[in-house]
C-alpha cells in the first residue's frame, strides 16, 4: 500500500515540474498596423500555436540587451471572419474585420530585453521586458522542497520507524 501512495504522490508532482515561464502578451492588433497591449504577465503555461495556413505575414521577435534574437516565430493573421446564417446554411457570410484581439504567449527567457511584432518587414510593436525581481526563483525551491518532503515521509514509511511504529 505505501508503494502506491508513493507512486500516486510521484505522479501528482510531475505536472510542477513540466510547468514553463511564458510571456503572455494581450493584445489588439488593427488592420492599420497599430497595435495596443492590453496586458502583459510572466505566467506559467505552454507557448501559443502560430497560425501558419497562408503565406507567412507576421513575425515575433524576443530580443536579449545585447540585440541577439533569442526567438523568432512567423505566422499568418488576416482580418477576416466567417459566419453562417444559420443551422442549414452551406455557404458563410464573409466578415473583414478592423481588429484581432488575441492572448499570445511567448517563450520565457531570462535575459529577454524586449519583444517585437514586425508586419510585412515593418516593425509595429515593440515592448521593453521588464526586469525581472530574485522572487522569481522560489519556484524551483518550492519544487525542490516539496520533493524532499514526499521523499523524507516515503523513507520513514518504508523503514517502518516512523511515529506509532515503535516496538
Amino acid at each position: 500500500m505505501n508503494r502506491i501512495t508513493f507512486f500516486f504522490c510521484l505522479l501528482m508532482l510531475l505536472p510542477l515540474s513540466n510547468a514553463a515561464k511564458v510571456f503572455e502578451f494581450h493584445l489588439i492588433i488593427h488592420k492599420n498596423d497599430s497595435v495596443k497591449l492590453v496586458s502583459f504577465n510572466i505566467t506559467d503555461g505552454k507557448v501559443s500555436a502560430f497560425p501558419t495556413a497562408g503565406e507567412d505575414n507576421y513575425l515575433f521577435r524576443i530580443l536579449s540587451a545585447d540585440g541577439k534574437v533569442l526567438f523568432n516565430k512567423s505566422f499568418q493573421m488576416g482580418f477576416e471572419a466567417y459566419r453562417f446564417r444559420g443551422p442549414n446554411s452551406t455557404a458563410p457570410d464573409v466578415v473583414q474585420l478592423e481588429s484581432v484581439e488575441d492572448y499570445w504567449r511567448l517563450p520565457y527567457y531570462q535575459d529577454a530585453n524586449s519583444v517585437e511584432l514586425f508586419h510585412e518587414n515593418k516593425k509595429i510593436f515593440q515592448y521593453k521586458l521588464p526586469e525581472e525581481k530574485p522572487e522569481g526563483e522560489p519556484s524551483c525551491f518550492s519544487f525542490a522542497a516539496l520533493l524532499a518532503i514526499l521523499l523524507t515521509t516515503v523513507c520513514i514509511s518504508f523503514s517502518g520507524s516512523g511515529p506509532g511504529n515503535e516496538g
